[in-house]
């Protein structure tokens, strides 16, 4: 609770203003109420993470070469284990921020672990399939811890699957088969950051707005790029996709970053012929 409100209840209560069942009230619910940390706690658990995976990595590349399969294999289970079980321990409980930090650094190492696996044994897999296999992970982390880090690993990983599959099925076809990529990207971003908060869970929506928010200017370039450039098919003589040439419409999206809070859009629109027809978000 904030030390000002604190002051405020004690000087409120000798002057008599309100009785000191009424504080004891105040004071129960506004600790019961909040229950994030401030941004500086933040910070220092994001670098707190960081460290500790960049720590594992130096010591396990400084001694890889000179470990056999099975102690690498070992190695690599260990690291798993020991960061799920660290989330486990008695005196991390009670701390959610550290929990959650730990959990999420788990299911990151998840997709190292998996490609180390498939290095260490040689196996001659699709390297979607072990995206597939991250994206499981982080899904089975969120229905068994639902909290935000892993919610949002599930929302990147799982379109990351699909669009792996995509463009090794595509490969075939070369450049032109992977017209469909950058339009998906960008039709997911715009998707993400126009959650609806009547349908999803509010927490959740905040999640899926940053990302979209984090991804919609370079899933734009990569959408513009990719229209002008002649590996991914011509119309013609001209690098445009026959959507871009027959419609000439362009997707508008106002965006706002409030000082609290998640990115919200406040309009979607289409600009043709140099009007704008906004969309409704509903």
């Amino acid at each position: 609770m904030r030390e000002s409100l604190n002051a405020e209840l004690d000087r409120w209560t000798r002057e008599g203003l309100i009785e000191p069942s009424q504080a004891d009230r105040i004071r129960a619910f506004e600790a019961a109420r909040v229950t994030g940390v401030s941004w500086p706690v933040r910070l220092a658990l994001v670098f707190g993470a960081v460290m500790v995976a960049a720590g594992v990595l130096l010591f396990v590349s400084a001694h890889w070469d000179s470990l056999s399969p099975a102690a690498r294999f070992a190695i690599v289970l260990a690291t798993l284990a020991a960061l799920h079980l660290a989330a486990a321990a008695p005196g991390v409980v009670d701390a959610p921020s550290v929990r959650t930090v730990l959990h999420a650094i788990g299911t990151i190492a998840l997709g190292g672990a998996i490609f180390l696996t498939g290095q260490i044994f040689n196996l001659n897999e699709r390297w979607s399939t072990g995206i597939f296999l991250w994206a499981a992970g982080a899904a089975i982390g969120w229905l068994l811890i639902d909290d935000e880090p892993q919610f949002a690993l599930t929302a990147i990983l799982v379109p990351a699957w699909l669009f792996s599959e995509w463009v090794i099925i595509s490969d075939r076809g070369g450049w032109s088969g992977l017209r469909p990529l950058p339009v998906g990207l960008f039709l997911l971003a715009v998707a993400y950051l126009t959650a609806d908060d009547r349908v999803i869970a509010a927490r959740r929506v905040t999640v899926l707005r940053w990302i979209g928010a984090i991804a919609l200017l370079p899933c734009g370039v990569f959408l513009w790029e990719a229209a002008h450039q002649p590996a991914f098919g011509t119309v013609g003589d001209a690098p445009l996709s026959p959507a871009w040439l027959a419609l000439s419409e362009e997707l508008w999206v106002e965006v706002t970053v409030p000082r609290r809070g998640p990115p919200r859009p406040l309009r979607l629109g289409v600009k043709k012929d140099g009007t704008l027809t906004p969309l409704d978000l509903r």
